[in-house]
């Protein structure tokens, strides 16, 4: 409570001066200094206010997350960011788990919230590369892992990742110095490991490919992408049945990866594993609603069971599906559906 003013003395003369000093009450730079800092006040207590509501979202997050629950994590971390738009870590881990569920474009946009908050962060660029590249766009992906290259330079992941983008941009000469940092910093890095088997690969050398992922999924034999890159090598060689055993051991190893199942049915499909491949297919497209690919592998397993309606009709959904992506690599999709109309 504040003081009462003193008391006037008995003698005193009620001077106009006087009464003007006693009706002002508080100071007026005071009043104006409450009125302005009230707003103020009001703005930071709504802040703490939705603060406090978030704190328990993201530790109920964080749990779902640890527990491999991506979907809730994803699903907690956005109502929690809605509360706390401010704090950076939210976007960041959403990101983390929108990129578990491979809904990279989500991904990459949760990690540009994070990075417009804190720009500095080197791992959030680098998983912003992750996930751009994994978005097809390429630009974003470069911009990120540039950066990432720069502010998380210790980290291997981001060498081999951009070594990775060399070799889909053809800039063969630029992966192996990527490949070669990322393996120095962690000599046990079994991607980057296989990886070099990917190169020589791309640049014709089979033999040594071959060599290579071998000498890899000999060495990391819990490295997916090492099984799933041999597999690839096997079937282009036309030799199915080890295909098959390899991109096997891939989904083993990583049963989210779409495109390990995608081309484990592909090799099932060349070495007469029709039932296997159709099975796997149909769970494929029921998956990966957006991806056409799965649709045009099952019409091919169709057409060689001899169903050849059913055929048509995968072969057509995944036309459809091409047009609405605006995807022109389409292979013989065109061919096969002609074919398949003009027998009718």
């Amino acid at each position: 409570m504040d003081p009462r003013p003193p008391p006037l003395p008995k003698t005193a003369r009620l001077r106009k001066s006087h009464l003007v000093r006693q009706n002002r009450g508080l100071p007026r730079w005071l009043i104006a200094a409450t009125v302005l800092a009230l707003p103020l006040a009001l703005w930071f207590g709504w802040v703490m206010f939705r603060a406090a509501l978030a704190d328990p979202l993201v530790e109920r997050a964080n749990e779902a997350y640890d527990a491999g629950r991506y979907e809730e994590a994803a699903r907690l971390y956005a109502e929690a960011e809605g509360h706390d738009p401010g704090w950076a870590e939210i976007p960041r881990s959403l990101g983390w788990s929108l990129y578990e569920l491979e809904r990279f474009g989500e991904a990459k946009r949760a990690f540009q919230r994070s990075l417009e908050l804190e720009p500095d962060d080197g791992p959030t660029w680098s998983w912003l590369g992750y996930a751009a590249y994994e978005d097809d766009d390429l630009a974003e992906a470069r911009r990120g892992l540039e950066k990432g290259v720069v502010l998380d330079g210790d980290n291997e992941a981001v060498h081999a990742w951009m070594a990775r983008l060399e070799l889909h941009e053809g800039n063969l000469d630029r992966v192996g110095a990527h490949l070669d940092r990322a393996i120095r910093l962690d000599p046990e890095y079994g991607y980057a490991h296989a990886m070099r088997g990917e190169l020589a690969w791309d640049q014709g050398d089979l033999e040594e490919a071959e060599r290579l992922l071998r000498r890899a999924t000999e060495r990391f034999p819990f490295e997916g992408h090492a099984w799933w890159l041999l597999g690839r090598l096997l079937h282009a060689n036309g030799e199915e049945e080890a295909a098959v055993n390899a991109l096997r051991t891939a989904v083993t190893r990583d049963a989210n990866r779409s495109d390990y199942r995608l081309d484990l049915a592909r090799a099932e499909r060349g070495d007469g594993r029709l039932a296997e491949a159709e099975e796997r297919l149909r769970d494929l497209v029921e998956r990966e609603e957006d991806w056409w690919e799965p649709w045009y592998e099952l019409g091919r397993v169709l057409e060689a069971k001899g169903e050849r309606a059913p055929a048509l009709a995968a072969y057509e959904t995944a036309r459809r599906m091409a047009d609405e992506q605006d995807d022109d690599d389409r292979g013989d999709l065109a061919e096969r559906i002609a074919a398949l109309t003009a027998d009718d």
